[in-house]
């Protein structure tokens, strides 16, 4: 199989264009583009091929003409092929299957609610995808995470030039949406050690270790609106980091440290998550007020 997969590998740009010629054929598909790994140029033997398929709810993908298709191109007879809305709201539906040897995820996109989404994103409406949470990534899935796949997608086909309109709606990063993204996760990272001590005095680690978990995720968040860089999910923030400018000094190590002395020393651990969210704190005071919560350091 791991030759299967270098092969495709290698020839992805011509598989990919094979693949694209044949699903832009099915009717209500206005534009293709590649998103994930693939489009960041990370993809590995062991990255699936993420492609979106956006169309207009005035006329929706033809699903029974899709999954035909599939049947018939794909490694194996029986691909999963969703109907539209079986997903979450913001990529709702599509299908996995395997072609040429290499695993692909298809995702439709309504193009509606996509522009809808920026344009709340925009204006610092911040929500949270809590329907279908056993497909999507640990720590959830954010409605700004869209404008990251549009600002970073690769398109594929694009014959009345949706792509790029969807790209020059993102070409800026908003202003109130950094400033919403920096107090939402600020504060809630702040909450978040509160919870963390309380359950480190009392020795249960599950909640620390939650808690503690729940504040790195959003601190990364903060610092990619604090360095304007659109976000797409948190697998790949540590080759985005290396280019940030506003960021703390060892954020790496201290994480390491949070996570790896959380048995022996969960004090010590948020001993370390205090500083680090103190760091980033003093880092967002432009932009940041703490609201609700108040905490001493760890003794």
């Amino acid at each position: 199989m791991s030759q299967i997969i270098n092969k495709f590998l290698f020839n992805k740009e011509a598989a990919l264009s094979n693949l694209v010629d044949i699903i832009k054929s099915v009717d209500g598909v206005k534009s293709i583009v590649a998103s994930g790994s693939y489009s960041l140029d990370l993809s590995d033997n062991m990255s699936d091929v993420d492609l979106i398929i956006f169309y207009d709810e005035c006329n929706p993908i033809n699903v029974k003409g899709l999954n035909s298709i599939l049947c018939s191109i794909g490694d194996f007879k029986n691909p999963i092929v969703s109907q539209i809305g079986d997903w979450d709201p913001f990529l709702n539906g599509g299908a996995w299957f395997v072609y040429q040897g290499t695993n692909i995820d298809l995702y439709y996109c309504n193009i509606n609610i996509l522009e809808a989404t920026i344009s709340n994103c925009k204006q610092g409406n911040i929500s949270f995808n809590d329907v279908n949470m056993e497909r999507i990534v640990p720590f959830g899935y954010y409605n700004f995470y869209l404008l990251g796949m549009v600002k970073k997608m690769v398109s594929l086909s694009d014959p009345n030039g949706i792509n790029k309109y969807l790209k020059k709606k993102v070409k800026t990063y908003p202003k109130l949406m950094k400033k919403k993204i920096i107090n939402l996760f600020l504060n809630d990272a702040h909450h978040s050690l509160m919870h963390a001590k309380k359950a480190s005095v009392r020795k249960n680690l599950h909640i620390v270790s939650g808690a503690l978990l729940r504040l790195i995720s959003d601190l990364i968040k903060v610092l990619y609106a604090l360095n304007e860089t659109y976000m797409i999910d948190e697998k790949h923030y540590q080759a985005d980091f290396f280019y940030f400018k506003k960021k703390p000094v060892d954020f790496f190590k201290r994480y390491d440290y949070i996570i790896t002395t959380l048995k022996e020393n969960s004090n010590f651990s948020c001993g370390v998550a205090y500083n680090l969210l103190g760091d980033v704190t003093i880092l967002c005071k432009k932009y940041f007020s703490l609201k609700y919560y108040n905490y001493s350091r760890p003794t």
